[in-house]
């Protein structure tokens, strides 16, 4: 989280989160008063070839901001730039294609089709926050200037580890 006023309950802020889901997804939500007020989604792999959705892989992550204009980079690849006094998208972008392997194990059948149903899943939730996103957004725009910085690594289930090394923060002067 960036541009944050540090409130716990009803934050003013911006996130950018990286989740393993749908074969590595990244969103950018802004916050309003603790309400998502506008999203914007993008699938790094898409973009950068080097990124890892996987278990123990790694991956760099950059936030430039430039006044209301946030561009992000996963492994030194530009993969979206957000202006943050534009509204949310209007839909969600499509993630990659998952392959089943031509002579699949039973084990791999079952491995494509928990990833299609996690895929799914992921898609109606993205969906389900743009549109609160999009309501609003109306009322409450995100454009923020200042404020405190943070990481966080957080697990739906089962465990996660996330290493924060050879963080860096850079402030140029206006």
């Amino acid at each position: 989280m960036f541009r944050s006023d540090g409130n716990k309950n009803k934050p003013n802020q911006y996130l950018v989160a990286i989740t393993r889901y749908a074969t590595g997804h990244l969103a950018f939500n802004a916050l309003v008063n603790g309400e998502l007020a506008n999203v914007h989604t993008f699938y790094p792999s898409q973009e950068d070839k080097s990124f890892t959705w996987l278990n123990n892989g790694t991956n760099r992550l950059a936030i430039v901001a430039k006044g209301t204009l946030i561009d992000i980079y996963t492994n030194g690849v530009l993969i979206g730039e957000v202006d943050t006094t534009q509204p949310p998208d209007n839909s969600i972008p499509s993630g990659p294609s998952l392959v089943l392997p031509n002579n699949a194990t039973p084990a791999q059948q079952q491995d494509y089709q928990n990833q299609i149903d996690q895929n799914q899943q992921t898609t109606q939730l993205l969906q389900a926050q743009l549109a609160v996103a999009h309501q609003n957004y109306a009322k409450n725009k995100a454009i923020f200037s200042d404020g405190l910085l943070g990481f966080v690594g957080v697990s739906q289930s089962g465990q996660t580890t996330c290493t924060f090394s050879n963080a860096w923060l850079f402030q140029i002067e206006r």
